[in-house]
């Protein structure tokens, strides 16, 4: 409704005595051949008299004559004219504007055109009295009253353009003119120009002090502009202005407005909840000791504001859920916080709706379009996100220049669409452009915290733990209240095993900062971290050839207790392999238990085993070690191997082991290991080989990803003279490709298929060389934080003493913390 409706009623008024000679004469000047149907001489004048008491206000007998009129006299339009225009009058605006549906504007009479409009304003049919104004300043131009109610449509309806050019086309006319002036005045506040209503109000307020819709409007733009003790302090000095509902709705501003300038000042700790929650208690107060409706439903949406302020996501949800029907969800402040709640509570479809909602409600609102692309990304839509950011990015300039200034300053809202753009690049699995986008960003502005914050980010996702350690110290240094960058380096700390320094940074932040959702994702990881840990492998399967057995299965389990000491874990492991041969049939069961030992850079292990049947002792030691962030090595020792062939083992043949490799990654997208192994078995016998594959992501889009991969390896026995597999020399060549597919995900719940495929060829000394193939599947679910299960089934074409061996083996994996 717009705040000057009374005012423009008294002006509808006399605007119709000023016409009244018009009204009165106007049923003896029409011709007949104008209207098919024309009032006889006693209910012209019945009409007039209508019209005489409607105009001294009574409303009740002047409606029901011309009601009676129009039903006898249904095709004359003057009649439907002033039946419109005093229904205006007796504020029956649905009844009026429902009649005016029915005539052309540019016919209507200009008190019928003025009454008309007024009343589609009161309906918030703004379109509609848009129309009927222009019909009026169509006849006359410097209409006053049709320039002022055009002017205030225009503001009702919240079009920029037409309010700016109405106040170019009225120009210096509205200093003279009171009602333009305030017509002015509240255009321009409807439309978002806050200082230029007050300097139109207080311009009105020269002029006449106590100008009662000057003063009235003037407090509705401080409200506006966050600003209710001014407001307040405003309807205090002239009361009456406002009345007690909206006074109620400033007071609950106050308490709002304190509590989000709580929320987002940085305090000691621990000040910064106190605040939030001295807040909310205010707020809680006001409501029980509110006594209207529209009031209470007010602060109930500022409860929601508060809650979500104060990271309370599920009070915050639930207290918006619990909102009475007849709330007005039209705020976009209180459909941003519910949407961020929303987000918080891993509930993104629902913050994707009230978020298009509020983008609705103001398309130029850039904090809902951030939002915007948070939401998108939480619903796995990256091409949305990323349409979104390149909109922000290309819409905002890098600088901030007055006319007239020399002095050119950084556009902060670019940064922060930059940061978004990155920022959605590297949760999109692009992480090789949201590197580049931040270290060009860095180029330009090499102190900006939250650039370098982003981009240690990036490094720590890529793997490159030391480069994103060092980025991370770097903001700190300088930045060392910097939350992000804090918890940053602590997951990089807990990447590196630096685990000690992690829990002691977690107890610093978590005190202080508990109720933050990434210091609360931080200790869930920690929580896990902390926990016992079982991994299980188990294969089955069949083959056609003697060297794998017809029917094999083995499984592998191992069952590490809770850190101790930050870097030890204790475990137990066994080992069951069964394989079935023409000479007969081969079982391996073996238990052992050890130590794992985690530093910063290297890792050793070391276990005992022994059979489960005869004690038969073996010993297992390995490193792994990460030189630098593109490089590791690692290597072990093995007496009594588990990786014996189950075909020497049935003969009471084992083996002992030794190998090392090296791994070299630059990035995410590639990587190549190289390694080499010598079995020395208790027969006598050795073999040597060595190895090297790589792989290449050739496609890499959010959810689907082919890489390309090869294997070549060499090897070599000291004899094949043996009841094992034991060539010569072999040397084999392999290459495929494997294309991983996310089918679904969301948040720590993902579903992931990899298909590969390979060929390749194997020779073997002494032998026919023969082609070699292999078709794999694999599903894996990440249920959550704590468990992983993956199951695959593969399909090989192997080449073995010259004679072709196919192969069918299904695997089970799962992996838990508990």
């Amino acid at each position: 409704m717009a705040i000057f409706g009374k005012r423009s009623k008294r002006f509808d008024r006399l605007h119709y005595v000023t016409a009244s000679v018009v009204a009165l004469c106007a049923a003896a000047s029409f011709n007949a051949p104008a209207f098919s149907q024309t009032l006889n001489d006693l209910d012209a004048a019945r009409r007039e008299q209508a019209i005489l008491a409607a105009r001294a206000g009574e409303y009740t007998e002047p409606l029901a004559t011309l009601e009676s009129l129009r039903a006898q006299y249904p095709e004359n339009v003057p009649l439907t004219h002033d039946l419109a225009t005093v229904f205006a009058w007796a504020d029956n605006h649905a009844r009026a504007v429902a009649l005016a549906d029915q005539l052309a504007p540019e016919d209507a009479p200009r008190y019928t055109q003025l009454a008309v409009a007024k009343s589609a304003r009161n309906v918030q049919r703004f379109d509609f009295a848009a129309t009927w104004y222009d019909a009026a300043l169509a006849n006359d131009s410097d209409d006053i009253d049709a320039l002022s109610g055009r002017l205030l449509t225009a503001g009702d309806a919240r079009d920029a353009a037409t309010v700016r050019q109405l106040i170019e086309t009225i120009g210096s006319e509205a200093e003279s003119n009171q009602s333009l002036a305030l017509a002015r005045a509240y255009g321009l506040g409807q439309i978002g120009e806050s200082l230029p209503a007050l300097r139109a109000y207080d311009a009105v307020l020269d002029s006449e002090p106590g100008q009662t819709e000057a003063l009235r409007g003037k407090a509705l733009v401080l409200r506006s502009m966050l600003l209710p003790t001014q407001a307040l302090e405003l309807a205090a000095e002239y009361p009456g202005i406002l009345s007690d509902e909206e006074i109620e709705r400033l007071e609950s501003d106050q308490a709002a407005i304190r509590l989000r300038l709580l929320a987002r000042t940085p305090y000691p700790a621990p000040a910064i909840y106190e605040g939030r929650d001295s807040s909310l208690a205010l707020i809680d107060q006001q409501i029980s000791m509110t006594t209207t409706t529209a009031g209470r439903n007010a602060l109930l949406l500022d409860r929601v504001v508060a809650l979500s302020d104060a990271n309370d996501a599920e009070a915050a949800i639930a207290q918006f859920e619990a909102l009475p029907p007849d709330v007005n969800l039209d705020q976009i402040y209180v459909l941003a916080a519910a949407a961020k709640a929303y987000l918080q509570n891993r509930r993104p479809a629902e913050a994707l709706t009230l978020l298009m909602r509020a983008h609705e409600l103001d398309p130029t609102e850039i904090e809902t379009k951030f939002s915007l692309v948070y939401a998108w990304m939480d619903l796995e839509r990256y091409d949305e996100a990323y349409a979104l950011t390149q909109e922000l990015t290309a819409s905002l300039p890098m600088a901030n220049q007055l006319v007239g200034s020399a002095v050119v300053k950084g556009n902060e809202e670019r940064i922060r669409a930059e940061l978004l753009a990155g920022i959605a690049e590297a949760y999109g699995d692009q992480l090789d452009a949201a590197q580049s986008r931040f270290e060009s960003l860095l180029r330009a502005a090499p102190n900006n915290g939250n650039l370098r914050h982003e981009l240690a980010n990036v490094y720590r996702w890529r793997g490159w733990l030391d480069r994103s350690m060092n980025q991370y110290r770097q903001v700190l240094t300088s930045n060392d209240d910097m939350l992000g960058a804090e918890l940053g380096f602590a997951h990089a700390q807990i990447d590196s095993r630096d685990y000690a320094e992690v829990e002691t940074k977690l107890a610093e932040v978590a005190s202080t900062y508990g109720r933050e959702p990434g210091v609360q994702r931080l200790v869930e990881r920690w929580e896990i971290h902390k926990e016992r840990e079982l991994i299980v492998t188990a294969s089955t399967g069949d083959s056609t050839g003697p060297v794998s057995g017809s029917d094999h299965y083995t499984l592998d389990a191992r069952w590490y207790t809770a850190p101790m000491a930050y870097r030890y874990r204790a475990f137990v492991a066994t080992h069951d392999a069964y394989a079935e041969y023409p000479e007969g049939n081969s079982r391996r069961r073996r238990f052992g238990a050890g130590i794992e030992y985690r530093a910063p850079r290297f890792t050793l292990t070391g276990m005992v085993s022994g059979s489960r049947r005869n004690g038969d002792a073996g010993v297992a030691g390995q490193v792994d070690y990460r030189l630098s962030d593109l490089w590791s090595v690692g290597g072990g020792l093995a007496w009594n191997s588990d990786n014996v062939q189950l075909r020497a083992h049935r003969l009471s043949i084992e083996s002992d082991r030794a190998y090392a490799q090296a791994r070299f990654a630059p990035n995410e997208s590639a990587s190549v290991s190289f390694g080499l192994e010598e079995s020395s078995y208790s027969d006598g016998n050795s073999q040597q080989s060595v190895y090297a594959d790589g792989r290449y992501r050739l496609i890499n889009h959010p959810r689907s990803k082919l890489e390309a991969n090869g294997t070549v390896s060499l090897g070599r026995s000291d004899t094949s003279n043996v009841p094992y597999f034991s060539p010569t020399s072999g040397r084999s060549v392999m290459a495929g490709l494997t294309h991983q597919f996310r089918i679904l995900r969301r948040y720590d719940r993902e579903l992931t298929q990899h298909v590969s495929v390979g060929t390749g060829r194997y020779a073997q000394a002494g032998f026919d060389s023969g082609s070699t193939w292999a078709v794999r599947y694999r599903l894996e679910l990440s249920v959550n934080q704590r468990l992983t299960v993956a199951v695959g089934a593969e399909r090989l074409g192997q080449f073995y003493d010259g004679l072709r061996e196919h192969s069918t083996v299904g695997t089970v994996e799962v992996t838990g913390r508990f």
